[in-house]
């Protein structure tokens, strides 16, 4: 064999079956593999020196299961519904409203997240100004809400109103001491309708 026994074109044929080898012997070796199952870790709870952080933790823990929303929700907890709202479950046997303490925001906000897909919380704008009492560790705030609850492939439930809510500063963190439910004149189902559903 003379010097072009080794020319160009026999390196590449080498480079050929040197690659084809490498390939063949790692079979696989660069195949995607079975991707894992998506890990979604709950939104952790905020700490609530503030009344802001309350209100992140019910958009992002009502009815979720979470302990995050119950343990933010005051001792002497008091939940006033619609006055109309009222009035309509009247002709029941009981009306879910009477005796609504924090026991049964709690039972009412789990049942919610074991019988529904998901719900999303939504509190859109103001529609007056943050009221403060003689005690500057209460305030009141007042929000235009809508909730969106998801069951099955259906289209959302959309209920919708107005909150009056009461944040007390108790040591150093803040708890959600009242929600006063209101409609809105659009004619949708309130939170409180969903939680006296729920109960």
């Amino acid at each position: 064999m003379g010097r072009r026994g080794f020319g160009p074109k026999s390196v590449l044929a080498l480079l050929i079956l040197a690659f084809l080898f490498v390939v063949g012997a790692g079979c696989g070796l660069f195949e995607p593999r079975d991707p894992r199952p998506a890990v979604t870790l709950p939104e952790r709870c905020r700490v609530r020196l503030f009344p802001d952080s309350v209100l992140t933790n019910i958009v992002l823990h009502y009815g979720r299961g979470t302990t995050c929303y119950a343990d933010q929700v005051d001792t002497a907890f008091q939940f006033s519904a619609d006055p109309q709202d009222s009035l309509d479950r009247n002709n029941q046997p009981t009306n879910p409203f009477v005796g609504w303490n924090r026991d049964v925001e709690i039972r009412v906000s789990q049942d919610i997240s074991s019988s529904v897909d998901s719900i999303r919380v939504y509190f859109d704008s103001t529609y007056a100004t943050t009221s403060t009492t003689t005690n500057p560790t209460r305030e009141t705030r007042y929000y235009y809400y809508h909730l969106l609850v998801f069951e099955g492939s259906s289209v959302p439930t959309r209920y919708q109103g107005q909150a009056e809510m009461t944040f007390l500063q108790r040591t150093t963190d803040y708890t959600l001491e009242a929600f006063r439910d209101h409609r809105d004149g659009s004619g949708l189902p309130t939170w409180g309708s969903l939680r006296a559903d729920r109960r």
